[in-house]
């Protein structure tokens, strides 16, 4: 208000060039114009202000750092390939398969699963392609040198939990996830 009636007993160029609001908003932002004329005047130029708007929004919470969070993911999506499993000579197991995510109504990715001793067994036993999973687990990234010199990434989850997703076709489930679950590659059991 100060400044406005400042602006205000001074020089007619001066109130023509600022603007006020009629009440305080936020932060002012100044800028000057693109005009080439703005050089050759000689108190404001082409000054103007502006009052805008900016929704504050509450600070997200602190968490302390756990190891388990590190790269942590969860994905829906459709099993787009069989599952292989093999034992390793130390007696660990790993099994491994693709996951089909959809991207748009049009588009999905392929991500590797890869699976640890008694997760691996159960995938191997009741996972099949087309089946609709959840799996939470770590984000891995692989990178390779090709033999034309170029690096490949590769990024695979460790799955550490593994869930089937509920098809339920009763009147109770919305419209949108059927659409979401029959437009998935392979369509889901």
């Amino acid at each position: 208000m100060a400044l406005e009636q400042a602006v205000s007993s001074s020089s007619s160029t001066l109130r023509n060039v600022l603007t006020f609001p009629k009440t305080l908003i936020s932060k002012p932002q100044f800028q000057v114009a693109a005009s080439p004329s703005w050089k050759t005047q000689r108190r404001w130029g082409n000054l103007k202000c502006s009052m805008t708007t900016t929704p504050s929004y509450p600070k997200p919470s602190e968490i302390p750092w756990q190891k388990e969070l590190c790269n942590s993911v969860n994905l829906i999506g459709n099993v787009a390939a069989p599952v292989e499993i093999k034992h390793l000579p130390s007696g660990k197991v790993v099994a491994w398969t693709r996951l089909c995510v959809k991207k748009s109504a049009t588009q999905s990715s392929s991500i590797s699963l890869t699976f640890w001793d008694d997760l691996a067994h159960v995938a191997s036993q009741h996972l099949q392609k087309g089946y609709q999973i959840h799996v939470s687990g770590r984000l891995i990234i692989d990178t390779v040198e090709t033999e034309e010199g170029k690096t490949q990434t590769y990024y695979k989850v460790v799955a550490q939990q593994l869930n089937f997703i509920e098809r339920n076709f009763s009147s109770a489930s919305s419209s949108q996830g059927q659409e979401f679950d029959f437009a998935m590659a392979g369509g889901g059991k």
